[in-house]
């Protein structure tokens, strides 16, 4: 029985969302491994060096090789996994493994390179590809970053299997409505906006947006921390009514949602875009962006504008505001929407995935 090695240096990443995505989605397939008492051996790798340390019953961590980030990757990585399949969740992974699956988020890297310095952007646009053309499966997050990865990279969408995000995780966990009174806030009286200030997510146009409300019993709260060293950062005029609230806890950043008038997501581009899911779990109206993967993702249960259209996310955040019926609606369909996205669905999605990529030399039994 071969062995599935799992690439698990994300796990000594800051956990945003693609590492959020990768141990979530591990977890999933750690639980369900319990009840198939034929599924293959999993190990999942690290480099030297403090990491997380996830409760997982049937995947087992191990520390291996020599050297740390992309270096452990394309050099010890391949030999500690060597005797079976590979499965790289976080867009990256070692060329020459010959039995990889690849998740790829999206294809930001080729369609807004002025997103990315250019250090990052260079390196990634040509590792990207090249692993691409060697897997045997890729896996993305939605239909709209499979068809752009596919476009970017002249690859048959047929190589793509689409294994979304969920958004349950924080329903799992208590919140700590204290992180209100801790930073001067009051319950219905802010607006959030959960992201960094990469110019991709928009920022700017957010400030605007509430600027142009003049509610001064309001604030406009961001959480948040950007790499921009990666990303670069968008740099505006914020205002006094603009709280940035660096790195919160998951507790914290339930509460927050919690208590949030709605949260505002003006994102330029996203390959799936999860805070938008996480508000709707959680009964927080969404104003979105019409951009990219997030009308796939909101579906009819948020508000959708343009992301340069400053008054119409005026408007669309004034209805939240002020009309009972809209935001009744919107908390409505969105609690519907968001639990049509669960990691348990998610990680069902890559076992069958799994199942299909590896079954000429060793296939996996998926119970039903």
């Amino acid at each position: 029985m071969a062995a599935l090695h799992i690439n698990a240096r994300f796990l000594m990443q800051r956990a945003s969302g693609t590492q959020r995505y990768a141990e979530e989605i591990l977890n999933a397939l750690d639980q369900q491994a319990d009840a198939r008492p034929r599924v293959q051996r999993m190990i999942a790798w690290v480099p030297p060096g403090e990491h997380r340390q996830p409760a997982w019953k049937n995947i087992e961590l191990r520390t291996g090789g020599k050297g740390h980030g992309h270096l452990w990757e394309q050099t010890s990585l391949p030999l500690l996994s060597h005797d079976g399949w590979l499965l790289n969740l976080v867009s990256s992974g070692p060329l020459v493994h010959p039995r990889q699956i690849i998740t790829l988020h999206d294809a930001a890297i080729f369609s807004q390179p002025q997103n990315f310095s250019r250090a990052y952007g260079a390196f990634h646009r040509t590792l990207r590809p090249k692993l691409a053309a060697r897997a045997q499966q890729i896996c993305t997050v939605s239909e709209f970053s499979k068809n752009a990865l596919a476009k970017a990279m002249n690859i048959d969408s047929a190589k793509f299997a689409v294994v979304p995000n969920g958004s349950d995780h924080l329903l799992r966990i208590p919140p700590a409505p204290q992180v209100l009174a801790q930073r001067d806030l009051e319950a219905g009286k802010y607006i959030l906006f959960v992201g960094n200030r990469a110019p991709h997510k928009n920022f700017r146009t957010a400030v605007e947006a509430f600027t142009a409300l003049a509610r001064p019993d309001l604030l406009l709260v961001t959480v948040g921390i950007g790499r921009a060293d990666i990303f670069g950062a968008d740099i505006c005029d914020d205002g006094p009514a603009v709280r940035h609230l660096a790195d919160v806890s998951d507790p914290e950043l339930r509460a927050l949602y919690e208590h949030a008038a709605l949260l505002l997501f003006p994102s330029r581009y996203e390959g799936f875009g999860i805070p938008p899911l996480e508000a709707m779990s959680l009964g927080c109206p969404v104003v979105a962006s019409s951009a990219a993967a997030i009308p796939e993702v909101v579906g009819d249960a948020a508000l959708v504008v343009h992301p340069d259209d400053v008054w119409g996310m005026r408007l669309a955040i004034e209805s939240v505001l002020d009309d009972r019926g809209v935001r009744a609606r919107l908390v409505r369909k969105g609690q519907d929407r968001a639990a049509q996205f669960s990691w348990a669905e998610a990680g069902r999605k890559l076992r069958q995935t799994l199942d299909q990529a590896m079954a000429p030399i060793s296939p996996m039994r998926v119970a039903a």
